[in-house]
């Protein structure tokens, strides 16, 4: 089952402009931006970066 979510989720990211699936350790399901707001302000960097 989590094979098939992470194919999935690799599938939607990859059919938009810049998007990208990231894995991260550590985070649960809930409240991403409270458990691992360093990746959450690292993928914000990240966009940013590629879309200048």
């Amino acid at each position: 089952m989590n094979a098939a979510k992470t194919t999935l989720y690799a599938h939607l990211a990859a059919s938009v402009p810049l998007g990208e699936h990231r894995i991260l350790e550590n985070a649960g399901h809930g409240w991403l931006h409270e458990e691992r707001q360093d990746a959450v302000v690292q993928a914000i960097n990240d966009i940013l970066r590629k879309a200048r």
